[in-house]
């Protein structure tokens, strides 16, 4: 809605529904959204108490070319406000994207180095094939890219959630300074009552199984060519496919958090827990 760049005051309560619609679809839920009304009303209180604060009421023209008011009360005006937060979800999913394009893609002319450093395009076969075997689902490993494999006296060891280019792209997706950051913040508050934006550095299970989706659908999508998208539908379609993983991916993890996976013994939860956690809280 270009007529909130009018009105500074606007702007920020707009940023700041923004920034918490980005981080109910990435901490809370990807499928059911927040009420506006909620998030609109607390982000009118948050600023409410913040010194010489003030928000204009001034005459605009709508998106619909109608002339209104910029006031919390002109229903005319809340109704285009919340129309324009409508489309944060494909925002959201459109720079998690684009985020982690930036994590898997090697850019040599900005001296960048994606966390596969190793991965070049064209790919080679046994890069294709590695990412083949790893992202399919299984109900014993998840998805066992996620992991590494050590051969032992027994066959293979599981080390659990230990994968490098996993974890390097984990914290760099929850990393403020990392060109591949999700944009996930949390409004925190500082000693003097003022507040702030601060970026979410220790995902909880639905960030964490957000980040990880995405993590998966950029490399089956992207790496081995495994849709059936066109430039009509792409960011539909891969919401939809990070919402689907989203939940497979979230639901796993919850269960060996809560050792209560029916498919994996209590000894192997175990183990799988400590490198969720791990995973979580490095």
């Amino acid at each position: 809605m270009q007529t909130i760049d009018q009105c500074p005051g606007w702007k920020i309560i707009f940023l700041d529904v923004f920034c918490e619609y980005c981080s109910w679809i990435a901490t809370v839920s990807a499928t059911s959204p927040p009420l506006f009304q909620d998030l609109f009303m607390e982000a009118l209180e948050r600023r409410s108490v913040h010194q010489g604060f003030t928000l204009e009421n001034q005459q605009v023209i709508l998106p619909n070319k109608s002339i209104s008011w910029t006031h919390s009360q002109n229903q005319e005006y809340v109704d285009a406000f919340k129309a324009a937060i409508s489309g944060v979800p494909k925002f959201f999913n459109n720079r998690c994207f684009i985020c982690s394009t930036e994590l898997l893609s090697n850019i040599p002319s900005e001296n960048h180095m994606g966390v596969l450093t190793n991965f070049t395009c064209p790919f080679p076969p046994n890069v294709v094939q590695y990412v083949w075997t790893g992202t399919g689902w299984d109900s014993h490993l998840a998805y066992p890219i996620f992991h590494l494999f050590e051969a032992d006296q027994n066959g293979l060891e599981v080390k659990w959630f230990d994968n490098p280019f996993v974890k390097l792209y984990v914290r760099a997706a929850t990393n403020p300074h990392s060109r591949g950051w999700f944009s996930v913040a949390m409004y925190s508050q500082r000693g003097d009552g003022t507040s702030f934006w601060r970026g979410v550095s220790q995902p909880n299970v639905d960030f964490a199984a957000w980040i990880l989706s995405e993590f998966i659908v950029d490399l089956t999508a992207d790496i081995l060519g495994d849709h059936t998208w066109n430039k009509y539908t792409v960011m539909s379609a891969r919401l939809k496919a990070v919402c689907t993983t989203h939940g497979l991916v979230k639901c796993f993890l919850n269960a060996v958090l809560g050792l209560s996976h029916a498919c994996i013994s209590i000894d192997d939860q175990v183990l799988a827990r400590h490198g969720i956690l791990q995973l979580l809280n490095p």
